[in-house]
This record gives structure tokens, C-alpha cells and sequence, in this order.
């Protein structure tokens, strides 16, 4: 089997520049790919190449892919720098001050650093080209991870899809073999009440009316086109779930879903009996049981 799940989690850590950085990305199910990407400001330039990556590896789902350091905060990572002139200009300042008032003068570098614009930090400037060889890497090394483990939970997501689909299968079935018998005893019940409607009068039945009454209740509840069909749509989906390749079917499936759904309905409409209609109900729970676990299938 070879269903991807859309939950999943991977990740992936590598030095760069001296420093380490780790790479997390987390799935779950979403009705389409929805990727939201959070990375460090020196590493800002590579989102629109990490959002490429993960569109080219998955199809459906909410991703978060974050990159982050290891040990250190940005503040670690960034440069001082001093602009000594303006420095030279605020001390300068604080002296001429101090002989104009006869006033002590007390300048330290607390009071200088403090001055907006002394102090300067920035991020160390790292080779783009370089930086997003790096990034590109270490996404690639978390999404193969991530996909390995929604390709594992795929499998899971098949063995159950499996389980539900078999449960289905026996309803319908049982559906199929009940039908018929509906007409012979609607036809039985209904001699029963004309003979005693009849009772001593000396009447008789009119045998071809009865045939007719009983023609038009079998069209009616007629639901073997119905029974097919489901049949078509139940192979269907087991081919889905039996596909070779990574392919994204939960989509085919939530659709298939539906049709099965208005299968269902239209049977339990035609219902004649409370057999048949029991076994409807039962069929439409089995069914929302198996559509939860469609809406985690990429």
C-alpha cells in the first residue's frame, strides 16, 4: 500500500557558519496545502525556495516548517559595532556642558552606549548563494523524514480504510440477498388483507389486479441499480487504497464517499421493510466512520 497520511513530523540538524540550526516540519490534515514557514532573520531570503520544496514533495495539508538555532538567540549571533565619531560628538557634548554650568562631569561608557546610534548590531553577511545551498539541504533532509513517516502512517490508514470498507461491503450484500424477498411478501400481505376485506361475501380475488399492484410495488422498491453501483464505487475505492505509487488520492476518496452516501440514501428511501432499513442505518454509520479516517489521507 502506498497511501501517504497527511500528519507527520520530521526533522533534520546541520552547522552552518559555525552554528547549528534545526529544521522542524509538522503536518496535519487540511482540505488543501496550506505551508506556513517561520526562519531565522538572517535566513528571511530562502522562503520562497523552502515553500517550493515542500509544494513539490507534498499536496495536501497544513505545513509549518521552522528553522531555528541551537544554543544561541539572534542577539549572539549579530555584530556590534561602535560609531566612534558620534561617540566622540555625545562625550564632547557632555563636556561642554559640564564647563558651562560648573557642573562635575561624568561620562562613562554606559552613558555613551546608551546615546541612540553609538552601538549598532547586525547579522554577519553570509554568501546568499551559500545560505540557500545550506537551507535547501536541510529542509530536503527534513521532508524525507516527514515523508517516511506519513508513508508509514499511510499503511496504518489502509489496513483501517480496509477494515471499514469490508464492513460496507457486508451491508450492501446483505442489502442485495434481503431486496428481493420485500416483493414476495408485500405480495402476501397484501392476498392477506384482500381476503379479509372479502371475508363471506362470495367475492374473488382479481388475481391480474393484484399482479399489477404488485408490479408497481416492486418497481418502487426496486434497489438492485442501486446495489450496483455501490458495488462499482466499493471497487473503486479498493484500487485507491491498493495504488503502487505515492499518489494523493483522499480527495477521490472523500468524493467517493459521498456517492456512496447517496447510494445509501436512496435505498433507505425505497426501504420497505425494517430489515432493510436497519441495515441502511448500519451501512450509513460504518460510512462516517470510514469518511473520518479519508480526511486524514493526503
Amino acid at each position: 500500500m502506498a497511501l501517504l497520511s497527511m500528519t507527520g513530523f520530521g526533522r533534520a540538524s546541520a552547522d552552518f557558519a559555525g552554528r547549528e540550526y534545526v529544521c522542524e516540519i509538522r503536518t496535519v490534515n487540511h482540505r488543501y496545502l496550506d505551508v506556513r514557514i517561520k526562519l531565522p532573520r538572517n535566513f528571511a531570503s530562502g522562503e520562497l525556495a523552502v515553500k517550493r520544496l515542500a509544494t513539490e514533495r507534498l499536496e495536501r495539508g497544513r505545513v509549518e516548517v521552522t528553522i531555528q538555532g541551537v544554543g544561541f538567540d539572534e542577539a549572539a549571533m549579530s555584530e556590534i559595532s561602535i560609531d566612534e565619531n558620534l561617540a566622540r560628538a555625545v562625550h564632547d557634548a557632555h563636556r561642554s556642558l559640564a564647563e558651562r554650568f560648573s557642573v562635575p562631569l561624568h561620562v562613562d561608557t554606559r552613558t555613551l552606549s546608551s546615546y541612540p546610534g553609538v552601538l549598532r548590531s547586525r547579522a554577519p553577511e553570509v554568501p546568499e548563494e551559500e545560505q540557500g545551498r545550506f537551507t535547501t539541504e536541510l529542509v530536503v533532509a527534513a521532508l524525507d523524514q516527514l515523508v517516511e513517516m506519513r508513508a508509514t502512517e499511510g499503511s496504518k490508514l489502509g489496513d483501517l480504510l480496509g477494515q471499514h470498507l469490508g464492513l460496507l461491503r457486508g451491508f450492501c450484500e446483505t442489502v442485495a440477498k434481503a431486496a428481493p424477498s420485500v416483493t414476495a411478501k408485500y405480495r402476501t400481505r397484501l392476498e392477506n388483507r384482500i381476503g379479509e376485506l372479502l371475508g363471506d361475501n362470495g367475492l374473488e380475488m382479481d388475481e391480474a389486479r393484484i399482479l399489477h399492484e404488485v408490479g408497481i410495488f416492486a418497481e418502487k422498491a426496486d434497489v438492485m441499480e442501486e446495489i450496483s453501483r455501490l458495488r462499482a464505487h466499493y471497487e473503486h475505492f479498493e484500487r485507491l487504497i491498493q495504488l503502487s505509487d505515492n499518489e494523493a488520492v483522499g480527495r477521490r476518496m472523500d468524493f467517493l464517499c459521498q456517492e456512496i452516501l447517496r447510494e445509501a440514501n436512496t435505498i433507505g428511501s425505497k426501504a420497505q421493510s425494517i430489515d432493510l432499513t436497519e441495515c441502511v442505518v448500519g451501512m450509513k454509520a460504518e460510512l462516517e466512520r470510514l469518511r473520518e479516517q479519508v480526511q486524514n489521507v493526503e
